[in-house]
Formats: C-alpha cells, sequence, structure tokens
C-alpha cells in the first residue's frame, strides 16, 4: 500500500510529485480504488488490475513496455504481507516453468555473482544442510543397491579371479576384496579406480600397485621407479654390485613384518599409520650379516627417522658414508 504521506518531501508546487528525475501524481486505481503513483494517465496500479474485467479498455491486450515500467514503480518499494506471500506460494506451488521463462531467468541471471560467491558456510548452516538432506533410497542421488557397492570397493568375486596371482587377497564379512598394502601390508579395501589401473598394469606388463594411503605410495621404494632402478635392486640383493653401490633399503618382507609387530605406530612418538619408516638399529654397512633380523629393526614415523639420523650417534648420513 502507498501512502501519500510518504511522498510529501518530493512535493513540487504544482502539485506533482517529482522522484529521479521525473513526474509523477498520486491517485487511485480504477479497478481497487488503491491510492497509486502513476506517470501521465495510466488507471489502473498493477497488472493484475489491467487484467481484470471485460470492461477494462487494456483487456486482453498486452502492456506497453510504458505500463510495464509504471506498474513496477507502483510496486517499488512495497512491503508484501506474510499471508501474501503464503497466498502466492501455494498458487504457484506445482505449477511447472514453461520453456520461455526458464529462458527468461536464465538471461536475467546471466553475469550475476552469487552473494554466497567465495564464501563459506558456518557449521550450523552445514550441520543444518546435512539434517535436512535426505539419505539412502530417500536421496534423489539413489541408484539401486549398487551404489553401496560402488563406494565401498569391489566385489571379490568380480575381481579376484584377475588379481589373485599377482596380490594377497581375501574376502571380507561383506563380500568385498580386501588387498594387502604393498609398502606397509596392512589389508585394506582398494577402490575400483584403484583395481583397475591394476589389472590395467598386469595386462600391459606396467609397475601399478595396490597402497592403501598416499603416504605408503610416496614411501614405497618402488613406486614409479624405472626397470633399470628395479634391475639393480635386484643385483643388490644377489650381491652382484659393489659395496658402495649398496643400498640400504629394508627388504619388503622384512618391513611389513615389523610394522605389524608395531602395530603400525612409531615407536618414538605414537603416532598410528601415515608415513612409516623401517629402521636399521645397527646400520646394514656395519653389520650386513644381521640387517635382515626383525630384532635389529624398528618402525619410525618419517619425522622421527630423520631425527634419529641427525642426533644419534653412530647414525648420522655423513658417518654411514664414512663407513663405505
Amino acid at each position: 500500500m502507498i501512502y501519500k504521506e510518504e511522498y510529501e518531501q518530493f512535493k513540487t508546487k504544482k502539485g506533482n510529485y517529482r522522484i529521479k528525475g521525473s513526474t509523477y501524481k498520486f491517485g487511485k486505481c480504477k479497478e481497487c480504488n488503491n491510492p497509486m503513483l502513476y506517470k501521465r494517465d495510466s488507471i489502473f496500479c498493477s497488472y493484475k488490475c489491467a487484467r481484470i474485467g471485460s470492461n477494462n479498455p487494456n483487456y486482453g491486450k498486452p502492456l506497453s513496455e510504458e505500463q510495464k515500467r509504471n506498474i513496477s514503480m507502483a510496486n517499488k518499494g512495497r512491503i508484501r504481507s506474510k499471508e501474501f506471500k503464503e497466498k502466492v506460494s501455494r498458487d504457484k506451488k506445482g505449477v511447472p516453468l514453461s520453456t520461455e521463462h526458464k529462458k527468461n531467468i536464465g538471461i536475467a541471471n546471466t553475469g550475476r555473482v552469487s552473494p554466497m560467491k567465495g564464501k563459506n558456510h558456518s557449521e550450523k548452516t552445514k550441520e543444518l544442510m546435512r539434517e535436512k538432506q535426505p539419505k539412502g533410497k530417500d536421496s534423489p542421488h539413489w541408484k539401486g543397491e549398487q551404489a553401496l557397492t560402488r563406494l565401498a570397493g569391489i566385489l571379490y568375486k568380480n575381481a579376484a579371479p584377475q588379481l589373485i596371482l599377482v596380490e594377497e587377497c581375501r574376502e571380507n564379512e561383506e563380500g568385498f576384496l580386501e588387498c594387502k598394502c604393498t609398502y606397509c601390508g596392512i589389508w585394506f579395501i582398494p577402490s575400483r579406480g584403484q583395481i583397475k589401473e591394476r589389472i590395467d598394469g598386469i595386462n600391459n606388463n606396467d609397475t601399478a600397485r595396490l597402497y592403501c594411503s598416499d603416504g605408503c605410495k610416496k614411501e614405497c621404494p618402488t613406486f614409479r621407479k624405472r626397470a633399470e632402478s628395479l634391475i639393480k635392486r635386484d643385483k643388490i640383493a644377489a650381491g652382484r654390485i659393489l659395496l658402495d653401490e649398496l643400498n640400504r633399503e629394508v627388504q619388503p618382507e622384512l618391513r611389513k613384518i615389523v610394522f605389524a609387530r608395531d602395530n603400525y605406530t612409531c615407536q618414538k612418538c605414537g603416532q598410528v599409520g601415515g608415513s612409516l619408516h623401517c629402521h636399521h638399529i645397527d646400520p646394514v654397512i656395519s653389520n650386513p650379516i644381521e640387517s635382515a633380523d626383525m630384532d635389529m629393526c624398528i618402525a619410525f614415523c618419517k619425522k622421527c627417522h630423520v631425527w634419529v639420523h641427525k642426533n644419534i650417534k653412530g647414525c648420522g648420513y655423513g658417518e654411514l658414508r664414512g663407513c663405505v
């Protein structure tokens, strides 16, 4: 509802109202008899009133651009009541938008920046969104029972025949495939992408392996190594390379045994999992015969392993190079 008293400050000597460079008059709508602010000789306050009544001279005719501007100006600043908004919501509920309407909305929103762009929701808002979001079969994104299989991994019966000859595999209680991590030896459920890459690697003579985490993948000495490097490692293990070329990396099976014995926990700081290293208590260079004894090894995280080699006497990298 427009009240004349609100616009007294814009009143001119001629009795008109000057607003933002345009001249307006006050009158009453011919249909609803409500006060209105108009230009020239407009007789209706809104598009709705202009469309009502067969006696209306504009009945059935499209509004001109000037009439639309007048209606927009008349409605500008009008505060809608809660009852009015609920009524409009009920009238529009379930009514599909036409193709032309959708197109007009898209054109109107072109280049418009969302007020939430670049901003993060509060924790309270995120929690409310999670509570309201339907889950499981009630979710609109539900794709049947296979959705659970896609999230958890792949069934044992589908992938085991292709992996069982090259990987240690087993079936868990839910029927999914479990494999041992190449680096630490822990049992885990590989993703569908990991299994696909591993099978493709087997068929193409590639070196793709299965890892339980990115930390194990980065610490593994065979990850992304060329064939020449792996052949050199085999020669080191067979004693066919000179002592100064000896690699002090722990044997893969020994590393897994040590990790399992220490419960995949750093024995210095207590970190569980992550990037674990198997450290030789007695260096390989000074005691190569007993280097494969599990009692001569201990599990450290990467940070503690570096600290030991820098601070423990006899374990420094420079001292080990001096032994060679």
